[in-house]
Parts: C-alpha cells; sequence; structure tokens
C-alpha cells in the first residue's frame, strides 16, 4: 500500500535539471561561453548545498566573478527553473490522499526562494533538503 509519494526537485518540481539553461540563456551576458558558464556555477557547489557558509562563499565568489549584484544573480538563475504547473495540480491531488516529500540538494537561498513564491510548504508534508541534513541525497544517510 502506498502512504507516500517522493517529488525531487530538479527535473520534476521543475523540468530544469542543471544550470545549462541559465548558461545557455546568459554566457554573452557574461562574456564566457555556456560551458565556460556552466563551470563556473559549479565551483564550490556541493560544499554550498550543506554549509551556510559554503553558500554564502558560493553566492560571493561567483557574483563577483560575473559582476553580478548577488540578489540579481539568484533572481537570474531561478528564474531558468520554472515550476511546471502540471505537476503541482498532480501534487495537490495526490496530497489529499498520500503523505508528500519534497527532497532537493539545492542551496539554501535558492530553495527556500523557490518554497516561498510557489507556496510549496503547504504543498508537503516534509520538505528534505541538503542544506538542513547536511548531506546530499542518494547518500544513505539522506535518506
Amino acid at each position: 500500500m502506498i502512504k507516500t509519494i517522493i517529488f525531487d526537485y530538479a527535473g520534476v518540481i521543475t523540468p530544469t535539471k542543471n544550470n545549462y539553461l541559465f548558461a545557455k540563456k546568459y554566457h554573452k551576458r557574461f562574456g564566457l561561453t555556456a560551458e565556460e558558464l556552466m563551470s563556473l556555477t559549479y565551483d564550490n557547489w556541493r560544499p554550498a548545498l550543506v554549509s551556510k557558509s559554503a553558500e554564502k562563499r558560493f553566492w560571493k565568489e561567483l557574483s563577483r566573478e560575473l559582476d553580478i549584484n548577488p540578489d540579481l544573480l539568484l533572481d537570474l538563475i531561478t528564474e531558468t527553473f520554472p515550476i511546471n504547473s502540471q505537476i503541482i495540480k498532480i501534487i495537490d491531488k495526490l496530497k489529499k490522499r498520500y503523505k508528500t516529500i519534497l527532497l532537493s540538494n539545492q542551496v539554501e537561498s535558492w530553495l527556500e526562494k523557490v518554497i516561498e513564491e510557489n507556496n510549496l510548504r503547504s504543498r508537503f508534508d516534509y520538505l528534505i533538503n541538503s542544506y538542513k541534513f547536511r548531506t546530499t541525497k542518494p547518500g544513505e544517510i539522506f535518506f
């Protein structure tokens, strides 16, 4: 008997799986190739997923490297991860019968912005995020 349904953020809640769309859309703005921008956005990414100090360093260094305000950079990146409204409708229906969980390996400021802007806290019984548990999926501890 199914009691709980788990949804991942990247690739499910949003169809975007990685920073490629951001890199493709904005690389010229920053005078880089899409591959260079993609690589730059993933520098220090993993530590930022599990540590608030590493996350602050990540945004500071990336925005400095790209010569952009960190808040604007966060906005540009999150807009390339649009929420799939069809999935949200499905979640809303399923929540009436099942426990729902959101899983994510995402930096805190990014995911919290998305959660607030899309009222996701009310749509899930549990939000399990790498920054809260200080580990990433698919690690055994995460689950």
